[in-house]
């Protein structure tokens, strides 16, 4: 799934290649935010900037919380890159305040995984986390000089959750064109709820509009032509 907040692209291969999501954002020159699965290396084969998910960088300390006393440093420094998301009312004072207090917060947040580092047993999982987020630290930071990248692909996770959760319902798509079939449907009505429309009339405004053959609109279009009038 390709998600934001104004629309969901599903899309079903079967197969994880980071060839798939090459062919699909052929053209597209903007930033991408994912986790951390080596799939996705392949984006800087085709030149789009690749940031990383500091919610998946987070997930690698928290089960160490509780018995290592170093930890919880870092996820209060983690958490508190999230907090400062918050307080933004504006894209515009989201980069004045990543400017001036994301990247301070980044800089102590360094020092203190470095430090860790020193300190952690070879092999161990807090040494793991630690190696994790150093080694994406780029794509973890890239957000501070592009507003378009939120923190995290929680966005994309709780998109893709329905269609996982669905799948345990009704035991999969049972063919490989079912499940194309799906994601084309799970892309509707997913882009409707995030336009704040009813998926079944604008399903049923797309069938009639076939039937006349008149052009299609997406979710968003539609969703700014009829709020605008």
């Amino acid at each position: 799934v390709i998600s934001n907040r104004y629309g969901a692209y599903y899309f079903y291969k079967p197969t994880r290649s980071g060839q798939v999501l090459k062919e699909k954002l052929i053209g597209y020159d903007g930033p991408v935010l994912t986790d951390g699965f080596s799939g996705y290396n392949v984006l800087q084969e085709i030149g789009i900037p690749q940031a990383n998910c500091w919610a998946h960088a987070r997930r690698e300390f928290l089960p160490l919380e509780g018995h290592d006393p170093g930890v919880k440093p870092i996820l209060d420094q983690i958490d508190e890159l999230f907090a400062v998301e918050r307080r933004a009312r504006s894209f515009s004072e989201l980069k004045i305040l990543r400017a001036t207090e994301s990247s301070v917060i980044l800089d102590r947040l360094k020092e203190l995984l470095l430090n860790e580092r020193q300190r952690s047993r070879d092999g161990s999982q807090k040494k793991k986390a630690i190696e994790y987020t150093v080694k994406r630290w780029d794509g973890l930071t890239m957000f501070i000089s592009d507003t378009r990248l939120p923190l995290s692909n929680n966005e994309a996770e709780r998109t893709i959750r329905h269609a996982v959760m669905g799948r345990k319902n009704y035991y999969g798509s049972g063919s490989h064109s079912g499940a194309a079939t799906a994601a084309t449907l799970f892309t509707i009505i997913e882009s409707c709820k995030k336009n704040d429309i009813d998926p079944r009339g604008f399903i049923l405004m797309c069938l009639q509009r076939v039937a006349s053959t008149e052009e299609l609109e997406t979710p968003l279009a539609y969703a700014r032509r009829t709020r605008h009038h």
